[in-house]
């Protein structure tokens, strides 16, 4: 089950299904690069109903949480969905955060890495990927 908790707030834009971290006290912010610490994922949804600032004369902002907003997070053991990176994510790979917090295999290069979770599936950049959240560092030989 995500966690909710409204005393955890937004430090900035972020958008749906990405990797999220701590940026202060009670404070979340989009993943921006892979040798950040993730804590989870954001939530697969933007903060108000479909088309309703439309409705109203305005302009959809796409964003799970503004600056300053609460939001949900899948955290250690959920399974969720989160947006693939560039060269998409394969089935079993340990996944981490690229510079717009979508996921990405780790790969095979030598290196010390932050790791996500685990892709149940295969699928292109661009889709949603299903991982189950599992944030940990990894060392690759």
């Amino acid at each position: 089950m995500p966690l909710y908790n409204p005393a955890f707030i937004a430090g900035g834009d972020i958008k749906p299904a990405r990797f999220v971290r701590i940026t202060g006290e009670f404070t979340i912010s989009q993943c921006s690069a892979s040798t950040q610490s993730i804590i989870g994922v954001s939530q697969e949804g933007t903060f108000s109903p479909p088309n309703l600032a439309t409705l109203l004369g305005g302009t959809e902002s796409g964003l799970a949480a503004s600056s300053g907003q609460s939001l949900k997070v899948f955290g250690l053991g959920d399974v969720c969905m989160i947006f693939a990176g560039t060269g998409g994510v394969t089935a079993g790979t340990k996944v981490k955060s690229d510079a717009d917090g979508k996921a990405v295999n780790i790969g095979t290069v030598a290196g010390i890495y932050n790791v996500g979770g685990t892709a149940l599936n295969t699928v292109n950049a661009g889709e949603k990927v299903l991982i189950q959240v599992n944030p940990h560092v990894v060392e690759v030989a």
